[in-house]
């Protein structure tokens, strides 16, 4: 009798450990889809007197976006990414521009990173007009607006993606210069 008692007592051990296992492998899976993968936005366009807005819905902004080029952003971290819309899968995440969004006491360096050499608050480089017009104070942040990649990128679509990037290259400027709250 006490040795089956014991196998009994095992089994329910190797049952709580499994079970254990398998909770905590579903929390840290939960975690990442909603913290650490980044989160792609179905972009808002809306048309308020006469003009289309762009919103970037998780940071309660917009701007003006009229270019004709479809963009598509991510968020990580305090960064957006920006990307044509209808790319090539060989150019589908060619970053064409990035806005960043810093609070006032954010410490950031002389190239909008975060902590970094030469490091100031956000609020310090905007009274400074350190980057001039590439730094925003909308609301209670500061935003800035970052260069994306140089290279153009050479696909399937060849000339008409150079063209569709420019657009929307210049739209994304625009955008940035525009940026209010929602």
């Amino acid at each position: 009798m006490n040795k089956q008692q014991s196998q009994i007592g095992s089994s329910h051990l190797i049952l709580i450990i499994a079970l254990a296992i398998v909770i905590l492998g579903g929390l840290g899976y939960v975690y990442w889809l909603n913290y650490m993968q980044p989160k792609v936005a179905e972009n808002t366009v809306s048309v308020t007197d006469n003009k289309k807005y762009l919103s970037i819905n998780e940071w309660g902004v917009k701007g003006e976006y009229d270019s004709s080029y479809g963009v598509r952003y991510e968020i990580s971290d305090s960064s957006a990414a920006f990307l044509l819309s209808n790319a090539d899968e060989a150019c589908s995440h060619r970053i064409l521009k990035t806005i960043s969004r810093f609070s006032a006491d954010d410490v950031i360096n002389s190239y909008g990173h975060l902590k970094l050499d030469n490091p100031n608050t956000a609020e310090y480089f905007y009274s400074s007009n350190y980057f001039g017009p590439d730094l925003r104070k909308v609301g209670n942040y500061y935003y800035q607006l970052g260069q994306g990649l140089t290279d153009v990128c050479s696909d399937s679509q060849g000339y008409r993606n150079v063209e569709e990037e420019r657009g929307a290259i210049l739209g994304m400027e625009h955008l940035f210069l525009t940026l209010q709250e929602r």
